[in-house]
């Protein structure tokens, strides 16, 4: 039996599912402009890394850069919730 859209979200859709997504949509908002900013001051004060690119081609390019500086952003952050849960929970 095909489930029709409607009967879908009603079946497959949970709660928590949904929470999870607000969580995460509101979290990754936060992060890109408050958090990374102000760890981007500690990490690269001058925001050379921003400009730092390979060129594929004509047509595409990899900002490394950007990639690094999110990388490390990534890893500052797992600190301190490493920090945080293992001092307080």
């Amino acid at each position: 039996m095909k489930l029709s859209f409607t009967d879908f979200l009603l079946t497959k859709v949970t709660v928590i599912m949904f929470i999870t997504v607000i969580i995460n949509n509101v979290y990754s908002n936060v992060s890109a402009d408050v958090f990374e900013p102000i760890i981007g001051i500690i990490i690269d004060p001058n925001d050379d890394l921003s400009s730092k690119k390979y060129k594929l081609n004509s047509k595409y390019d990899i900002y490394w850069g950007r990639a690094l500086k999110k990388v490390a952003f990534m890893i500052l952050m797992l600190l301190v919730f490493y920090a945080v849960f293992r001092n307080f929970f």
